[in-house]
């Protein structure tokens, strides 16, 4: 969902990307009609090709029940100055709350969200730091240029179905109000932080 500008966990996440509260602004939504899903470059260019005006970059805000996260977006500036978001979202929302940062450049590659843990169980940050790496291993080399579905190597791929269903098996910890101290998800009887919690590192020094 799209945070309030006074949301008490705003600070953590703009701490982390460097940015002031103060330049924040809302963007009403406004899909084109030909537009597509997560594509926002690529969509703004082809508006400033039609309607002329430019393109900004910097940090679309969400949160959800754990995360509150900066995502790298592009919007639409019209030559009268207004700010538009012309990419259409997986869940429908009326605005975004939007950071622009002039110190971004887009070279191509996927960027990753930034992400902070908003609750007060440390299984989230174990749950971030999966996301970051499932990440990884979707734009490992060339694959970063890559946009849509990416076909990964046998080993990769191996590798990505392990972190996933550690990510899940936490998320489903935390949903059932469980923490690093209770029993893993895996059903081996050992907690958590002596079971999949302690493999972790080693599964991501693999990527």
């Amino acid at each position: 969902m799209t945070p309030s500008i006074t949301d008490i966990h705003l600070e953590k996440i703009l701490d982390k990307i460097k940015l002031q509260k103060s330049s924040g602004v809302y963007i009403d939504v406004k899909p084109e009609l030909n537009a597509k899903v997560i594509e926002c470059i690529p969509n703004v260019k082809n508006k400033i090709k039609i309607d002329g005006g430019k393109e900004v970059l910097g940090w679309g805000i969400w949160k959800t029940d754990i995360l509150i996260e900066a995502e790298f977006h592009s919007v639409w500036q019209s030559p009268s100055g207004i700010l538009k978001d012309i990419t259409p979202k997986q869940i429908s929302v009326e605005k975004i709350l939007f950071f622009p940062d002039t110190r971004l450049i887009y070279d191509g590659s996927q960027k990753d969200n930034i992400r902070c843990n908003i609750s007060t169980n440390r299984l989230i940050d174990d749950f971030i730091l999966l996301e970051e790496a499932l990440f990884r291993i979707l734009n490992k080399g060339t694959r970063k240029y890559e946009h849509g579905k990416v076909t990964l190597n046998k080993e990769d791929s191996e590798l990505y179905k392990t972190i996933k269903f550690t990510r899940n098996g936490i998320y489903n910890m935390y949903k059932q109000g469980l923490n690093r101290n209770s029993d893993c998800f895996c059903n081996s009887e050992r907690k958590y932080k002596h079971c999949h919690g302690k493999k972790l590192s080693k599964a991501l020094n693999k990527i």
